[in-house]
């Protein structure tokens, strides 16, 4: 009993433990989310702080230009206008002054005995500043002379304090967010959607980034493009197996619109090695970290497949081709439940895609007709499980698609995709899907050279 009793303190002291380290966990990410929210709050204080000191700065340098703009119009009116009525002020002035000759010249006249100096008068009337006094000069009407005023637009200070109060806007989180991260091969599918629905986004904007980004003013971070549209998901591809890399998003109503601020950034790693080639193949040298393969030269072994079967259900494939050589019957490039038949991709347990766009699943020609493979096409094959185990497959070339559902049925009753053995570098979790396919290419002619991803 006794020992009971002890083993049951021992467990409780092991939960103690436990339940302490788990506390302690959480207490951490507390921490965390409170650094989170003082520093977004002292940067965007800092934001406000600059940017509104920006405007002062700017505001006052436009206004006092405009002032002296306006000051200089001013001045050129005024002096344009005051130069004829200075030179009008100097000519009535000058007569002033001589009326007031004449007028004391005649006075002297009239007291030195003017009946005796007949000559004298004669001389005082034929002096022409006695002449003068019979005309006036003109001055202009005032019509006719500037009369500066200064139009003012009242409600421009009214626009001003509105605009000023529009200006800004602090939210608690941005609008949109990534909500989900899902592995594919070399890549991550990226969702997102919005979560303020007082804004109306219509455009969206990914980056990413390598390495764990906390925050988006990280100096040390290289943020990179990754789309640009209305979709609210998308796949990044080429990306480094077991990286961590970083994802923003951010959004806006129009093109004419700022973006939105950045969502907080989101980690996700992929652990699914990119699609590969077959790098054993005699017939085909590959590169790129084997995700171009190259037709070399015209042996008997003609199909290539992918290493391992690596498009699980709900995936896709792209094949890029980026050099073509001489056309030959049977040639194509598709995707297999099997990697055993090094001869042809027209049977059974496999979709392919002839050279000139005929479609054959199960080794049958399908009625629809998709562009000829040449040399820049890019032929897309997407596939979706459906409940009754059937694989609905999409096969898309330039600007046709056919769309079909498939019975997942191996050759001879296989295992459709199912590899006994574990295949390195592939998780367990697809290793063991239901639906494992390869993909494959078979040209008999050299020069073809195909991507994938």
């Amino acid at each position: 009993m006794s020992g009971e009793l002890l083993h049951s303190v021992v467990e409780i002291l092991d939960s103690a433990h436990q339940h302490r380290y788990q506390l302690s966990e959480l207490l951490a990410s507390l921490g965390e989310l409170k650094h989170q929210v003082q520093q977004s709050a002292d940067n965007s204080r800092n934001k406000l702080k600059a940017h509104f000191d920006e405007l002062k700065t700017v505001l006052n340098e436009a206004l006092d230009a405009r002032l002296s703009t306006l000051t200089q119009e001013i001045d050129s009116i005024e002096e344009t206008a005051m130069t004829p009525l200075g030179q009008c002020e100097e000519m009535i002035q000058q007569g002033i002054d001589n009326a007031a000759s004449v007028m004391e010249e005649g006075s002297l006249l009239l007291k030195n005995d003017p009946e005796s100096n007949l000559a004298g008068i004669i001389k005082f009337k034929d002096n022409p500043h006695t002449k003068g006094l019979s005309s006036l000069p003109e001055i202009p009407c005032r019509s006719a002379v500037p009369d500066i005023t200064v139009e003012l637009r009242g409600p421009l200070k009214e626009k001003i304090c509105n605009m000023v109060r529009r200006e800004g806007k602090v939210t608690a989180s941005a609008p949109v967010q990534i909500t989900d991260l899902i592995e594919r091969p070399g890549g991550l599918i990226v969702h997102w959607s919005e979560v303020d629905d007082d804004v109306d986004i219509t455009e969206f904007c990914l980056q990413h980034a390598y390495g764990n980004i906390k925050y988006n003013d990280d100096a040390n971070a290289l943020w990179h493009t990754s789309y640009t549209g209305s979709d609210t998901q998308t796949i990044v591809k080429h990306l480094s197996t077991n990286k961590i890399y970083s994802f923003r998003i951010c959004g806006r109503g129009d093109p004419k619109s700022a973006w939105s601020a950045w969502s907080l950034p989101t980690t996700g790693v992929t652990t699914v090695p990119h699609y590969q080639w077959d790098c054993e193949s005699k017939a085909y040298s590959t590169s790129n970290e084997d995700k171009t393969a190259t037709r070399i030269t015209g042996s008997l072994t003609s199909v290539l497949y992918s290493g391992v079967p690596s498009i699980s259900s709900g995936e896709q494939i792209s094949f890029r081709i980026l050099d073509s050589g001489e056309k030959s019957f049977d040639d194509g490039v598709g995707v297999s439940w099997m990697d055993d038949d090094a001869d042809t991709l027209r049977r059974l347990g496999a979709v392919c895609v002839d050279t000139g766009g005929k479609v054959y699943v199960d080794g049958q020609e399908m009625k629809t007709k998709l562009s000829p493979i040449v040399k820049g096409s890019v032929l897309t094959i997407k596939t979706e499980p459906l409940p009754n185990g059937k694989v609905r497959v999409s096969v898309e070339a330039n600007d046709k698609e056919v769309t079909f559902d498939w019975k997942a049925e191996a050759p001879q009753g296989g295992a459709a995709g199912f590899s006994a053995t574990p295949m390195q570098g592939m998780p367990l979790s697809r290793q063991f899907s239901a639906h494992q396919l390869y993909f494959a290419m078979r040209f008999t002619h050299e020069d073809w050279k195909i991507a994938v991803e």
